[in-house]
């Protein structure tokens, strides 16, 4: 139009999206939501679970990719190197107590088969690739409305915000800005 080609612009009709349309609200997992699901889980999911409401990690690149030499039981630390995200990702990830128990029975369970904390069941030698289909299945028995496996990122993230400063949760999440 600008370099008189055509008479007018033949998309000018066309509806456009709405880019600013509404987001679903983030609803937050109540504990005895929570408890359910653990109940429902397999055992892998309970312990991904449990890691991911308790470190804030991201669902794949820092929970089901995790490698045992990764973690320090000692240290009570997930050290997870430069496959991560962003540069301030790899900064150490503490463990609570009760994350590190569950890592350590779980690590006892699996023997020392993989190097995987997550192995896939076909290749042990490699990360599980999608629990999809066990997530699924695990809200439905718990009784608990769809939400995204990641959520459980958001869930760490308000829960440490109850008691703890924006600035400490920021680097909790190990995020440059708030």
């Amino acid at each position: 139009m600008k370099r008189k080609y055509i008479p007018e612009n033949p998309a000018s009709t066309v509806k456009h999206f709405n880019e600013f349309r509404e987001r679903p609200v983030r609803r937050m997992l109540t504990v005895k939501e929570e408890q359910r699901i653990l109940e429902a889980a397999p055992p892998h999911l309970r312990v991904a679970i449990i890691l991911l409401t308790q470190t804030g990690g991201r669902t794949y690149s820092e929970g089901f990719s995790l490698r045992w030499d990764q973690v320090g039981f000692a240290s009570k630390l997930i050290r997870l190197g430069n496959d991560v995200k962003t540069p301030g990702s790899s900064e150490p990830v503490p463990l609570s107590e009760y994350a590190c128990e569950v890592l350590q029975a779980w690590s006892k369970e699996q023997g020392s088969k993989s190097p995987y904390v997550f192995p896939s069941p076909i290749c042990p030698d490699r990360p599980i690739s999608t629990v999809k289909t066990a997530w699924h299945a695990t809200l439905r028995r718990a009784g608990v409305p769809h939400f995204p496996l990641y959520t459980l990122r958001h869930v760490f993230c308000t829960r440490l915000s109850e008691f703890a400063p924006d600035a400490v949760v920021q680097r909790a999440m190990r995020h440059t800005s708030p």
